[in-house]
C-alpha cells in the first residue's frame, strides 16, 4: 500500500444572512471556523472521490488506468494552523498494495484531479456564499 498526502489552509469562512449576503469573515481561531471545516471534511469524505476518477483521462495522461488501484481519497482536519490561525486539512490518497506506484507523474495527475473537484463537481456543491449551511448555534456559514 502506498500513500500520498497534500495539505492546505486556504479556506475563507464567512457568516452570511438569510439572503446569502456577506456579513463578516469568521477567523480561523473562532469555533465556527472549525464547524465549517468539519462540515467540508465530512462532505468531501462522503463523496468518495476515488469512485469519480476518470480512467480515460488517466490513460491519456499516464498511459494506463488507475481508478481500480486507488483505495481511498480522504480529507482530515489537522490541529496544526497557518499564520492566520486557520487549521490545515490533509488529503491522503491510499492505493491498494502493490497496485500503483505513486510516481511524481501520478501524484501530479491526482493533484490536478483533486483541484478540479474543488472548483467543479464536489466544490460547486460546497463552496460559495450560495451554499451556506446552519451551524449548531444557528449562524449561517459559507466556505469559500
Amino acid at each position: 500500500m502506498s500513500k500520498y498526502s497534500t495539505i492546505g489552509s486556504n479556506y475563507l469562512v464567512s457568516e452570511v444572512n438569510e439572503d446569502c449576503d456577506y456579513i463578516r469573515e469568521i477567523k480561523g481561531t473562532e469555533p465556527l471556523f472549525t464547524v465549517a471545516l468539519d462540515k467540508m471534511v465530512n462532505s468531501f469524505n462522503a463523496m468518495k472521490l476515488e469512485t469519480c476518477l476518470d480512467d480515460k483521462e488517466a490513460k491519456r495522461k499516464l498511459g494506463y488506468t488507475i481508478k481500480e488501484k486507488i483505495k481511498s481519497i480522504r480529507m482530515k482536519r489537522l490541529e496544526r494552523t497557518d499564520e492566520e490561525g486557520r487549521p490545515y486539512v490533509r488529503i491522503t490518497i491510499e492505493t491498494y498494495p502493490r497496485m500503483l506506484k505513486l510516481t511524481r507523474k501520478v501524484c501530479d495527475f491526482l493533484d490536478d484531479f483533486i483541484s478540479s473537484e474543488f472548483s467543479d463537481g464536489w466544490g460547486e456543491c460546497v463552496f460559495g456564499i450560495g451554499n451556506s449551511f446552519k451551524a449548531p448555534d444557528g449562524t449561517l456559514i459559507a466556505i469559500e
